[in-house]
């Protein structure tokens, strides 16, 4: 039984519908609550392993609500594109397969933050996105409701982002692209590793073969 299967199997009566709309509507919320205060809703909601272990034990999961941005106008783009992946992703992948995801994802995010100390939502939410893009890798884009891109080559670029904030960022951010990543390689890691395993396996069926003197004629 594989970790996915297993990770199936303990949320398979899970299921939130709209999930990301709830999120996406969260962070339109603390961002006109950080307009009057501040940052001040931010500053509350944050993850930080020092307040939570003080007592503030709702930072584990108001997190997650926290927006991408603090611009008026990125504000505008990041929540209307969290709501269309979500929206898109549950029709074709179902809110059952959403939800498994983002869930596995704030567990993954959650035990990042107290290695490290610090845990933010940016990556979990970007390794979604590569989930939507395996999903409808045809599906459009409009860039600034303008420039049309399918969703394979923004999520190549999603995932070079994620790489170059693995490679050169600060250690809580590399604790953070590390849980975003491994969240989708359960989902879909077996889609890359499979094929993989298999060309393996039957070059080792080959080489028995021919020890044993077996002719056997190679895949075209």
């Amino acid at each position: 039984m594989n970790f996915k299967y297993k990770i199936q199997r303990f949320f398979r009566n899970i299921a939130i519908p709209n999930l990301m709309t709830y999120i996406s509507a969260t962070m339109a919320i603390v961002f006109l609550g950080d307009m009057f205060t501040g940052l001040g809703i931010s500053g509350m909601f944050a993850f930080s392993r020092s307040a939570i272990t003080a007592g503030q034990v709702w930072r584990v999961v108001t997190f997650l609500g926290i927006p991408a941005t603090w611009d008026p106008l990125w504000i505008v783009f990041s929540i209307l594109f969290y709501y269309s992946i979500g929206r898109d992703l549950e029709a074709a992948w179902g809110s059952g397969n959403v939800t498994k995801y983002l869930l596995l994802g704030f567990v993954f995010a959650i035990i990042g933050g107290f290695i490290s100390g610090y845990a933010t939502n940016t990556y979990l939410y970007l390794s979604l996105f590569l989930a939507y893009a395996m999903i409808l890798p045809d599906n459009v884009f409009m860039i600034f409701f303008v420039i049309p891109c399918k969703a394979k080559w923004l999520a190549i670029a999603d995932a070079v982002l994620m790489a170059l904030s693995l490679i050169s960022g600060p250690g809580a951010v590399r604790v953070a692209v590390l849980a975003a990543f491994a969240t989708f390689a359960v989902f879909f890691g077996g889609d890359y590793i499979r094929p993989v395993i298999n060309k393996f396996r039957h070059r080792g069926f080959i080489s028995e073969m021919r020890r044993n003197n077996i002719k056997v004629n190679k895949r075209k």
